[in-house]
């Protein structure tokens, strides 16, 4: 096997040459979005009405499947912050060793996630064992045991969770920016909830809070495998059309408040200082989406955006980047920067300096047709797995996307005309609307 660096070096250079130009040429594959995806993801029912999303990808003989359940912290009772977490783990808890034992010997993996519109539950599995595997994991789901010991040891391992967030600057910012821009909304705290608000849950909260989100209109099933539509309709119907009904969650609309506090810096003794600048995004729609995925890749994402000057000519920065984060209601976009502490003024100075011309100046007609190709590239990137697919798939379910908008992103992105994105740059990076979290000494 050649081992040579520079080798490799050439070929990874020469692949990220390959798909960038696939991706500028995007646009002319028009309705031949296969060429790119492979197979487009269609829409399914099970008996019970349940919406399946499956794609077929033959790449290997392995099954993802992810289970969506709207409502995630959007759902929850005042004062009642992590009981869609810990709802959602519960309903994944393994009963027994004997259980845990048949997950073992069919190598099956699973795991869930909470966010703020939903929550999620993963599988993974070789595809010749799913029909097994989604027997077990139906028997879990369907009928999850909520007995005191299990909900004591989750709730202890959320607060455990929750200081190990509080103890890493990125997530650091990340929660205080959102505090700092979704006050009041429910959009404002951690997934894992507080002590004082898990206190507040109890067995009888966690058991309503399962039998109003835990229904087959609440629920959106997202899979991606080598195995037909036909054979994934029956195993899933065999194990999970018995889910009950139940009346979908509302939508809950949330109103903005202007914004009370700007500026926040939490003291931290570390040798490096983390910045953080948080913008509001407008509610999500095809055109706000991707507008806001190119805005991210202008400005942070590789060696041609905005901020990559900080770090390669100024020497002022150890990491730059940006991220976008969307959500049913809203969304925000954060501008990330890592700096020495001596740096801190000059960091900070240089950072509102470039967001501030992009403001009053936007950007040309190369940049943007760079920006096209880059959010192209990095869409392609971050979708290559079964996982990540079958997550964006069901995130686009969730917002109302759908499935037009994921087998379109490209050329949803082409459309994006000069004065389109110099608008939309204008619109977000107003100076007024930023909020800037700062973690390092005082």
């Amino acid at each position: 096997m050649n081992t040579d660096p520079k080798k490799h070096g050439t070929i990874h250079f020469l692949f990220i040459i390959f798909v960038c130009f696939l991706c500028s040429h995007a646009d002319l594959l028009g309705k031949e979005q296969h060429l790119v995806w492979k197979t487009s993801p269609i829409r399914l029912h099970l008996e019970n009405r349940i919406p399946v999303i499956y794609e077929q990808d033959v790449s290997s003989k392995i099954t993802v499947l992810q289970f969506f359940f709207v409502g995630g912290k959007q759902a929850e009772p005042e004062n009642k912050q992590g009981l869609s977490y810990i709802t959602t783990r519960l309903a994944l808890e393994i009963p027994d060793r004997q259980t845990a034992q048949e997950f073992l010997l069919q190598a099956t993996q699973f795991l869930m996630h909470s966010e703020n519109d939903y929550s999620a539950i993963t599988v993974s599995c070789l595809s010749e064992n799913l029909k097994d595997s989604l027997g077990i994991i139906s028997r879990i789901m369907l009928k999850p045991l909520f007995s005191g010991i299990r909900i004591n040891r989750i709730k202890e391992n959320m607060l455990n969770r929750k200081k190990i967030e509080l103890d890493d600057s990125r997530n650091m910012a990340y929660q205080n920016i959102m505090n700092l821009l979704f006050e009041g909304t429910g959009y404002d705290h951690s997934v894992y909830g507080n002590e004082a608000s898990l206190k507040q849950i109890s067995k009888k909260d966690i058991s309503h809070f399962y039998k109003i989100s835990f229904t087959s209109q609440n629920t959106i099933i997202v899979v991606s495998s080598n195995l037909d539509k036909e054979t994934i309709s029956e195993h899933l119907n065999q194990h999970f059309a018995r889910m009950k009904n139940g009346p979908a969650l509302p939508f809950k609309e949330i109103t903005h408040h202007p914004l009370k506090e700007k500026y926040l810096h939490l003291s931290k003794e570390t040798q490096q200082t983390y910045f953080c600048i948080g913008y509001r995004l407008p509610p999500i729609t095809r055109k706000n989406y991707v507008c806001a995925l190119m805005l991210e890749n202008l400005l942070g994402r590789g060696i041609e955006s905005q901020l990559w000057p900080l770090r390669k000519e100024k020497k002022l920065a150890y990491n730059v980047s940006a991220q976008v984060s969307y959500f049913k209601n809203a969304g925000m976009l954060e501008v990330l920067l890592e700096t020495e502490n001596s740096k801190i003024d000059s960091a900070q100075e240089s950072l509102n300096t470039i967001l501030d011309n992009l403001y009053s100046n936007g950007i040309h007609s190369e940049e943007l047709m760079m920006t096209k190709t880059f959010t192209k590239s990095s869409f392609l990137r971050l979708n290559e797995t079964k996982r990540s697919r079958t997550n964006t798939l069901g995130f686009f379910c969730i917002m109302g996307l759908e499935l037009e908008a994921f087998q379109n992103i490209f050329a949803d992105i082409q459309s994006i005309g000069l004065e389109d994105m110099n608008s939309y740059i204008h619109e977000i990076l107003n100076p007024e609307n930023r909020v800037t979290v700062i973690i390092g000494s005082e």
